[in-house]
């Protein structure tokens, strides 16, 4: 229902109900932007855990417990770019958003989902290696569900 607030989903622990301390909240957010910019320096396939960890000034532990894996990590961050996709297609004006008419809609979705793709091809691509992983991650769930 349009101007209803609908809870995002997410695979990241700070985006749900549940409080996080102020460390953690700071370790998330250092290792989403040490991922970010080694991501962005030499892909995905040569990012270690190890450089993530040591550029966030964390241990490999707190990596590890905060993500689980690699691909979580790798999941955590295309979930942070999903949510500004969620929101437009969730809450947005026409052609994307809920007033548009269902095939008008259904256009802008692909044309969005396509150009994310686009713009985040080496993240997905990289997700996609646990394939049980990335069938079960919300922003997938999410996709399913606004396409019957």
């Amino acid at each position: 229902m349009p101007g209803q607030e609908i809870p995002l989903l997410s695979v990241d622990l700070a985006q749900n109900p549940t409080r996080e301390r102020a460390v953690a909240t700071r370790n998330r957010v250092r290792l989403l932007e040490a991922a970010r910019q080694i991501l962005d320096e030499v892909g995905p396939e040569s990012m270690s855990m190890d450089a993530v960890a040591n550029a966030a000034g964390v241990g490999k532990g707190t990596l590890f417990r905060r993500f689980g894996s690699r691909t979580g990590l790798l999941l955590a961050l295309l979930d942070h770019e999903e949510h500004i996709e969620q929101q437009a297609f969730m809450f947005g004006p026409p052609p994307l958003g809920p007033d548009a008419p269902p095939l008008t809609r259904l256009i802008a979705f692909g044309r969005a989902r396509l150009a994310f793709l686009e713009r985040h091809l080496d993240l997905a691509r990289a997700t996609t290696a646990d394939a049980d992983a990335w069938h079960k991650a919300p922003p997938t769930m999410l996709v399913r569900t606004h396409i019957p």
